[in-house]
């Protein structure tokens, strides 16, 4: 954790809210451009050696059903990390700059969506593990809500790279959440809306898909409005 905070900062603001891991990559950068984006860089690339170290201690830890939990627990770093090493979807050379430029966009287009899902987290875990169910349902909708909106926004600014990119990292955060739940051994029945946007997600719902499409409504739209326009002429 400390050596973590001193690649991100002080950890005041996101000890208190709920803060993604690509949003915390971002607080504090500089604002010029060019080393916005060497600095988000360096920070992945610092926070995937921690990570790894994290991963090779808890590895040779005695007791697997704790080391697991912690795995799952850095399960949205490890994505991150992963597409960081393989350069998946080309996180290097076009992840990495469309975020640096537009994340806090996405961040603060997202915020009432971020501060329902805090809400719904911070009841669950005010409430205590034996009353798990009855704030299951409204925790899984608020993730879908706020997952969504992130998926939805950064595929606006960068397009079906960035798209598919955080679907995959949602997806894989979301389904290691469901599995702690369930392995905790307190879940009764999970809500038809904790397996919603994991099935959806699974299926790659493309947004950029979705928009491309209602452009050409639109298109078509107004291709009919000036056809009978003409046509009344």
């Amino acid at each position: 954790m400390n050596n973590m905070a001193n690649i991100l900062g002080g950890t005041d603001h996101w000890a208190k809210d709920l803060v993604t891991p690509l949003h915390s990559i971002l607080i504090g950068l500089p604002r010029n451009l060019r080393h916005r984006i060497n600095s988000f860089a360096q920070r992945i690339e610092n926070i995937c050696k921690l990570n790894a170290e994290f991963a090779s201690c808890i590895n040779r830890c005695g007791d697997r059903t704790i080391g697991n939990i912690l795995l799952k627990g850095q399960i949205s770093w490890t994505s991150i990390c992963d597409a960081y090493h393989y350069n998946t979807d080309d996180f290097l050379s076009f992840i990495i700059p469309c975020w640096s430029r537009h994340g806090n966009d996405v961040v603060t287009l997202c915020a009432s969506q971020t501060t329902i899902l805090q809400r719904a987290a911070s009841n669950l875990v005010d409430s205590g593990i034996e009353m798990v169910n009855e704030h299951l349902d409204d925790l899984c909708k608020s993730v879908t809500m706020h997952d969504k909106c992130y998926v939805r926004q950064s595929n606006k600014f960068c397009g079906a790279k960035m798209n598919d990119f955080l679907i995959n990292l949602s997806r894989r955060s979301f389904r290691a959440l469901l599995e702690l739940l369930q392995e905790s051994g307190s879940i009764k029945h999970l809500p038809d809306s904790c397996e919603h946007w994991a099935k959806q997600s699974s299926k790659s719902y493309n947004w950029h898909i979705e928009r491309e499409n209602a452009q050409r409504r639109d298109i078509s739209a107004s291709n009919d409005r000036q056809v009978k326009v003409g046509d009344d002429g």
